[in-house]
């Protein structure tokens, strides 16, 4: 992803490539109408301000409500939704392409089944946590700063499958039916 052009301001920082998959946006922008739009990366926006008034839509899921520091917006991909903040804000927005997430549980799950749940104004501390330890790594940038960001994104990949993922049940399919030996018992 790159910088969002639908926004009335650059962002204060962005990443400058790519780490595994999730690109991290620092953000100071006034109070404005974001257009109804979708992306191909889920989208998280982390929110660094206090009883902010926003309207959200989410797939047709209205909500007028307030968030405060650490509070999650989570958008699967592909879901349109458009925002509206009622003063000036500040966050933290993370795109995280399918596959990444899907590259820590590489073993155990398929991309095809795995859904991420939209999710409005979410206390999640963990999730506040990483973002803010991202972002650290992006204005520092020390020796080991690749490892120390790969290890955070890690986390952040299982924290959304365990918290904000669901399966779909895999249904197989039969054709034919059951076998006439099996009727007749």
């Amino acid at each position: 992803m790159v910088n969002n052009p639908i926004l009335p301001r650059p962002p204060l920082i962005t990443s400058k490539s790519d780490w595994d998959g999730i690109y991290l946006q620092h953000d100071r922008q006034p109070a404005f109408e974001l257009p109804r739009h979708s992306h191909s990366q889920h989208t998280l926006i982390i929110g660094l301000d206090n009883k902010l008034q926003a309207e959200w839509s989410i797939d047709g899921q209205f909500h007028d409500l307030q968030y405060n520091t650490g509070d999650v917006f989570i958008v699967p991909a592909g879901a349109d939704h458009r925002a509206y903040w009622k003063q000036e804000s500040e966050g933290i927005l993370l795109s995280i392409e399918p596959e990444s997430i899907v590259s820590a549980v590489v073993d155990s799950v398929t991309s095809d089944r795995l859904e991420i749940v939209p999710h409005f104004a979410t206390a999640d501390r963990r999730l506040w946590q990483i973002a803010q330890w991202l972002l650290l790594e992006l204005h520092q940038q020390q020796m080991g700063s690749d490892l120390y960001a790969e290890s955070l994104i890690t986390m952040l990949n299982v924290h959304l499958l365990r918290s904000y993922s669901t399966l779909k049940p895999h249904i197989p399919d039969y054709r034919g039916g059951l076998a006439k030996y099996k009727l007749k018992r």
